[in-house]
């Protein structure tokens, strides 16, 4: 069984509304109680053995971040697994740990004769405490997502500066993007008038770490830095993944990054994973195939179901369509 592609992934959970805590904690409600009881009894199979479930939980970090009770990204006290802030974050001599354990916030939130109180950062009860913390995996795609934003949004910038950013440096763009296999495009907003683009899904934001050559819009020495950055993130991104990287070496090749909340998680949390999960990897618990999911979700909401319309007779909801799909 190949658990990276999605058709062994299964939904069971599909709702209209947004991701919020109030609309999640009335919606799993169901799926909580179940796991619980799996949790504690375990599954017994058609022989009569009985299976002990140990559950896992990863995810990008917003949504982490909710089913936790937890700060955004953005606050003070910003990471689920440690109490650094976001004062320490550019410490890069002092190295965090895992430090929070889900049986301080048992007390805190859920024994209502405790005095006890959260760690900084937790303001809501979680909602799979049955999950040990330590079992909230980092997901390393959109870890990567989100710092190949960051250096997306920084050759643009650059090239902004320079007074650069016109139609002709954009064609060059779009011609490397093909080049490596990656349909991409530019388009003005008629009201702002600023520019936007295609946003890459996972696959390709890789390719383009891999391959895109940065000569075609920088000189040479600038083009080589860049490209050695690029480089460098995706040999980083390739060892994330991989159960032969040794945690130690993989944190010390991270350290010699820029810190943001998501660095932090992969300079001080992830080589933790890595040594604690490496008989799975962190590719296991990777939300690609999760994402690719949500992808065939939506194409069958646009392209085979009515969308909750038709005729009152055949009239059905959409979420049940694409269940029955």
């Amino acid at each position: 069984m190949n658990i990276q592609k999605s058709n062994y992934h299964h939904t069971i959970i599909l709702y209209p509304g947004i991701e919020k805590y109030e609309i999640l904690q009335e919606v799993m409600t169901p799926m909580i109680n179940e796991l619980n009881d799996l949790v504690i009894n375990g599954l017994k199979d058609s022989t009569g053995k009985i299976w002990k479930i140990k559950p896992y939980f990863s995810s990008d970090w917003k949504f982490l971040s909710i089913i936790l009770g937890f700060n955004a990204s953005n606050a003070n006290y910003f990471c689920p697994w440690c109490l650094c802030t976001k004062k320490d974050i550019g410490n890069k001599n002092k190295v965090y740990t895992i430090e929070k354990i889900m049986n301080q916030l048992d007390p805190a939130f859920f024994n209502h004769h405790s005095s006890e109180k959260p760690p900084p950062g937790h303001i809501k009860p979680p909602l799979l405490k049955i999950i040990p913390l330590d079992y909230y995996i980092a997901d390393e795609l959109h870890i990567m997502l989100r710092i190949w934003n960051r250096l997306w949004l920084l050759v643009l910038q650059e090239l902004k500066v320079q007074n650069r950013f016109n139609d002709s440096i954009r064609a060059v763009i779009i011609t490397e993007m093909h080049r490596i296999s990656v349909t991409f495009q530019f388009w003005q907003d008629q009201e702002t008038q600023s520019w936007a683009h295609t946003s890459l899904i996972g696959g390709d934001k890789e390719a383009v770490l891999k391959s895109f050559n940065f000569k075609v819009i920088f000189n040479e020495e600038r083009a080589l830095l860049i490209n050695h950055l690029w480089r460098d993130f995706y040999q980083l991104y390739k060892d994330m993944k991989s159960k032969e990287t040794d945690p130690t070496q993989f944190a010390n090749k991270a350290k010699q990054w820029d810190v943001t909340p998501y660095m932090h998680v992969l300079i001080h949390h992830l080589p933790e994973f890595m040594e604690q999960h490496q008989r799975f990897g962190l590719s296991a618990f990777s939300c690609s195939p999760v994402e690719k999911k949500n992808h065939e979700h939506i194409s069958s909401f646009f392209q085979k179901t009515m969308k909750d319309g038709g005729k009152e007779a055949e009239r059905k909801s959409a979420i049940f369509e694409i269940f029955t799909l």
